[in-house]
């Protein structure tokens, strides 16, 4: 795209150079403008330069196909003669500084889309320093963001050369133009494993409690089976079976899958879970030790899950260096011409593999457990320790006995370094556990157990931090479990145990007092959930202030904090959410029990909080000689774009693994989609909810269970498939 000016003078004479003043003055808001309207008008970027258009200066000024010519007076006398020169400005080969501030007024679908103007100007914005400003100013906290400043802080010239930032850039505002209208850009389908019928099924899961919710006669879920499948979202992992009694993990980005080197013969899953780099599969032996006892022995398995760059043997965290990388160091003269093609090679080039390496296995009960509904247990750990919580109900056939409940916890990763195994550092029986307040009796409330994230101090070699009891406990909640003294609302706890000694932490919310006013039903402490800063897409707010947000944002979904979203909506249940604090985005899942036994019309929702809707398309004020031609082109333009949705949800169901992968990732240089992104106040986003489509439901969340971030949604459907929405 090239800006014109033309200077009349009476004879020809030297001409002053323009300094940075007057550009920013004469061109600033023109270019801006004729920008947007070459956006929309222009044709596409072609393999073969051509003349690129032009911008007349005037009063009036617009596209014009070409060059210009000035015509001289013809008559016998001939005074003066004025003559007109044209000179020529590319818009790329303005100063560096102007040409960043006007392309930071674009918004990031404009600026991904004026890279199909011209060679030129694709060269300019695909610039790495200026994709790493466009990146920092409008998405902040989103992933490649946050890395790329880790990549800064560490100085690490290396690895940020080896980052195609023109892809991350276009690949990110894909996204979140994607999760701000809650529409999934690819949705994969992972399909259950096909029964055996000649053994019993692989997982025998742990038995929930029997607590339903129950109003007029109509009952829903409060407690839901564990998934046969789990998930490390920040990582991108997911560890789920397949055929043949075999357990595989998959690289969510990739689609790519090893093997878990699990011997699943004479063996069932009770439980399996993958966190902080660490994947525990609790199993028992499929046959008793007793025939008239029927207890089963139960173990844990711990193995080592982590990345390895394809070619080296160093680990490889980084999202934007595996997913960006290119095979080779570019230089900047080939960048433009073959940004488009090697694409997924540079991703496959440095996905490197996954490795799972068995670490240690001991027995978490000495007696065994029955397979039976009575015997419960729950779970938790890191990548230091281990901490299982044991209720079994009395063998009395009268029934006089309380439950016998036990806590354990196990130190497994130092001791395991040592070639010492898992050993206990703490017991609790019942009456340590009526100590510290989480006894469970006849009446459980327990919802989960949690740890810290980190529970071993490496300078003193000790245990530090909390295993934490979270117990719920709900006004409409009814069965054998259920508590004879229900709260009035809702009331959840969280009570953390240390580890080594010290106070005990609680934190409840919802727990009404018999003289308070509930007619309002903001029974809730925190009250409403406070926006914690912008979401992962916006500018402003600055570095410090996305910090801030990002340590607030922390701090809501410490283990030691009672789940109170669970009561966000009351009356509405938020079944569960992921929240992707470091992001600012969180998916939430919400029934309304009390409602739906008034209504068939109520429906659930899954809604997406944290990131702003892109608007509507602005209609273009078009001059009446343009009007005809430029409204064809929007017309062609909005059915191209269309189809191309369409032909993109239908190459989603190819049965080829290779060419699904290669359409699913798609090129991060193609345009996304129709819509523009609105120029808000991103630091409201974090109050916005925008719904997904009725349908997410049923292939969420028939488990009851979704996890996910920024980049992807994970859940699971009525057939027992697992569904991941790509964003």
């Amino acid at each position: 795209m090239r800006l014109s000016s033309h200077i009349h003078h009476k004879q020809p004479s030297a001409r002053n150079d323009d300094n940075e003043h007057d550009i920013r003055r004469r061109w600033g808001s023109l270019t801006l403008c004729k920008l947007r309207d070459s956006i929309i008008r222009g044709p596409p970027r072609s393999p073969t330069p051509g003349p690129p258009p032009r911008v007349r200066s005037g009063p009036h000024p617009g596209l014009v196909s070409g060059p210009t010519t000035s015509s001289s007076s013809s008559s016998t006398v001939a005074t003066t003669t004025t003559t007109t020169t044209t000179t020529t400005m590319d818009l790329a080969d303005l100063p560096y500084t102007i040409f960043a501030e006007i392309i930071s007024y674009l918004t990031p679908r404009e600026t991904i889309a004026a890279r199909r103007l011209s060679r030129a100007v694709y060269a300019a914005l695909t610039r790495d320093e200026l994709c790493i400003s466009l990146l920092l100013h409008h998405f902040p906290r989103a992933i490649e963001s946050r890395e790329l400043r880790l990549l800064l802080r560490r100085s690490d010239h290396a690895l940020l050369d080896r980052v195609r930032w023109s892809r991350a850039l276009a690949a990110t505002a894909r996204r979140y133009h994607h999760l701000g209208t809650a529409t999934a850009r690819v949705t994969e389908t992972v399909l259950a494993p096909t029964a055996d019928k000649t053994d019993d099924h692989l997982l025998r899961g742990v038995t929930p409690w029997h607590r339903v919710l129950r109003l007029n006669d109509k009952t829903a879920a409060f407690h839901y089976w564990d998934p046969s499948w789990t998930c490390d979202a920040a990582a991108g992992l997911l560890v789920h079976p397949v055929d043949g009694r075999r357990y595989a993990l998959r690289d969510l980005d990739t689609g790519r899958t090893w093997p878990v080197p699990f011997a699943t013969e004479g063996r069932m899953v009770r439980r399996v879970r993958l966190s902080h780099g660490t994947l525990i599969i609790e199993w028992c032996e499929k046959q008793a030790m007793r025939e008239d006892a029927g207890a089963h022995r139960h173990f844990a398995t711990f193995y080592a899950v982590g990345r390895r760059a394809q070619g080296t043997g160093h680990q490889e965290h980084l999202y934007t260096v595996r997913r960006y990388a290119a095979k080779d160091m570019p230089s900047n003269d080939d960048d433009d011409d073959d940004d488009d093609d090697d694409d997924d090679d540079g991703e496959a080039q440095g996905a490197g593999c996954a490795v799972v390496t068995f670490r240690a296995e001991w027995k978490i009960h000495r007696l065994g457990l029955l397979l039976r509904h009575q015997d419960r247990f729950f779970s938790a750990h890191n990548s230091t320790h281990y901490a299982i919580y044991i209720w079994q109900p009395s063998r009395s056939p009268w029934g006089e006995d309380e439950p016998r409940e036990r806590l354990v916890i196990w130190e497994i990763d130092d001791a395991a370094a040592l070639g010492g195994g898992p050993h206990i550092i703490a017991q609790l029986a019942d009456p340590q556990l009526d100590h510290w307040g989480v006894r469970q009796r006849g009446a459980p409330t327990l919802r989960c157990l949690r740890l810290d994230d980190c529970t071993w101090d490496p300078a003193t070699r000790t245990a530090v931090g909390h295993v934490f009891f979270v117990e719920e406990e709900h006004r409409w909640s009814a069965g054998p479990h259920s508590s004879a003294t229900p709260p009035r609302l809702h009331h959840v706890k969280t009570t953390g145990i240390p580890l080594t000694g010290g106070p005990r932490w609680v934190d409840e919310c919802g727990k009404v007092q018999p003289g308070d006013d509930v007619s309002r039903m903001q029974f809730c402490w925190r009250g409403t959930r406070p926006p914690s800063g912008g979401g992962g897409g916006g500018g402003g707010g600055g570095l410090g202030g996305t910090a801030a947000a990002g340590v607030a944002a922390e701090m809501e979904t410490w283990a030691g904090r009672c789940p109170c979203w669970r009561h966000d909506d009351f009356p509405y249940l938020t079944v569960c959410e992921a929240n992707d604090a470091a992001a600012g985005v969180r998916f939430s899942a919400r029934h309304c029990f009390m409602l739906e036994t008034l209504s068939v019309h109520i429906k659930p929702r899954l809604r997406i909080h944290g990131v702003a809707r892109p608007a509507e398309p602005r209609p273009r004020r078009a001059s009446s000689s343009s009007a005809s031609s430029s409204s064809s082109i929007s017309s062609s333009s909005t059915t191209i774009s269309k189809a191309s949705r369409s032909n993109l949800v239908k190459q989603t169901h190819s049965s080829s693994a290779a060419s699904t992968e290669q359409r699913r990732r798609g090129y991060a240089d193609e345009p996304i989609g129709d819509g523009s992104d609105n120029m808000l106040d991103w630091s409201a986003a974090m109050t916005q909810e925008v719904q997904f489509e009725d349908d997410a439901w049923s292939k969420l969340l028939n488990a009851g269970y979704i996890c996910g971030d920024e980049r992807w949604l994970i859940g699971q459907d009525s057939h027992g498939s697992i569904t991941i929405m790509h964003f």
